[in-house]
């Protein structure tokens, strides 16, 4: 892999030439985007590549890039970082039509606990998330809190993100057997219980031998360290083997 740039943090500093970047929160019954992304698919048509999740989908300088090069692939990006699993399978329903079995996907399923409530991604109490340049008002960070401390149950909200990867899973993969699906931070049954991206391969790292410092990270943390490139690719090779090329 070659080696990647630290520190980027603009779209426009973004690696994203001859793919189509759709990271902004819109969803694609909007007119304009649609008639564009249709183009795109049409252009590139032979080589689509779908990506779909979190942050550790987001940009192309890392892994992605990696196997889109091997691959010959023009991703369309439809991930977005902090993302929730329900809001990725709404972007996945979205598009669920215009992906032929040719295709291929690549999905990150994130945390069980980020939820997607309108246009917030909430993490927990406090922390929320939105592409969209509104801030939440006092009423409604009361009402997530609310939620959280009254009606909030780890087990309860487990079983139904899991029906949604499986569901997702299943429709995904009738669509195109050419999907690779990674969880990112959160072990799914749905998913055979696949050790998430980030603890399998990157918690050895991000605690870091390097004099207690953590490593520099790209902006969807990608480790810069070519033991942990190494190890990266010792582990999901395999996962991506079913990009292989058909013939149409």
């Amino acid at each position: 892999m070659d080696k990647v740039n630290v520190g980027l943090r603009s779209p426009e500093a973004l690696n994203l030439d001859g793919h189509f970047n759709f990271r902004d929160d819109v969803f694609v019954h909007d007119k304009k985007a649609r008639v564009k992304l249709l183009k795109f698919i049409k252009k590139n048509d032979e080589d689509i590549c779908w990506i779909l999740g979190d942050s550790f989908m987001e940009f192309n300088l890392n892994y992605v890039q990696h196997y889109l090069n091997i691959y010959n692939k023009k991703a369309i990006f439809m991930s977005l970082g902090g993302s929730s699993v329900y809001y990725s399978y709404m972007r996945f329903l979205n598009i669920e039509n215009d992906i032929k079995p040719y295709h291929t996907m690549l999905v990150g399923i994130s945390s069980a606990q980020r939820h997607f409530f309108n246009h917030y991604h909430v993490h927990g109490f406090a922390s929320v998330n939105t592409a969209r340049k509104r801030k939440p008002t006092k009423r409604f960070m009361e009402a997530v809190q609310l939620y959280y401390e009254e009606l909030f149950d780890f087990d309860e909200n487990y079983n139904t993100i899991n029906a949604v990867v499986d569901s997702f899973k299943r429709r995904a993969e009738s669509r195109t057997k050419h999907t690779v699906f990674i969880p990112t931070l959160t072990k799914y049954e749905a998913l055979d219980n696949e050790p998430p991206l980030y603890h399998t391969v990157m918690n050895k790292w991000y605690k870091s031998n390097h004099k207690g410092k953590r490593p520099p990270l790209t902006p969807n943390h990608w480790i810069d360290d070519k033991e942990f490139t190494k190890s990266f690719l010792k582990h999901y090779n395999s996962k991506f083997e079913n990009w292989k090329k058909e013939s149409i």
